[in-house]
């Protein structure tokens, strides 16, 4: 639910930001399995997108391995789409636009 409700305020606060509909920013974070952009690259808004559409959920179960990634899977168009998501990375370069963003308002003030 915390995924969701940052995808949602990303999208809702953030989508006039440059860098949000941005390729290559935050590749590091997902990939798409099956189903993904065209252009060979994908976004926030891509990711936030797939967050807020996603039919299911689905959180790995390995030993070891805890709060480090979920696969988001759903339909578009009629045409399927899955991604794998790292969440921590994917906060943690969400963490890191902010603070470009804050010191690009507070430099331009």
């Amino acid at each position: 639910m915390a995924l969701l409700n940052l995808a949602i305020s990303i999208r809702v606060s953030l989508c006039q930001e440059r860098e949000y509909a941005s390729t290559g920013m935050i590749e590091p974070a997902g990939v798409f399995l099956e189903g993904g952009p065209e252009t060979g690259g994908f976004s926030i808004k891509d990711v936030c997108d797939e967050l807020i559409h996603a039919d299911q959920i689905r959180k790995p179960i390995e030993p070891g391995v805890r709060r480090t990634g979920c696969e988001l899977s759903g339909s578009r168009s009629g045409q399927r789409w899955v991604i794998g998501l790292g969440v921590q990375i994917f906060c943690e370069y969400v963490l890191k636009w902010l603070d470009e963003i804050e010191g690009r308002q507070t430099g331009a003030g």
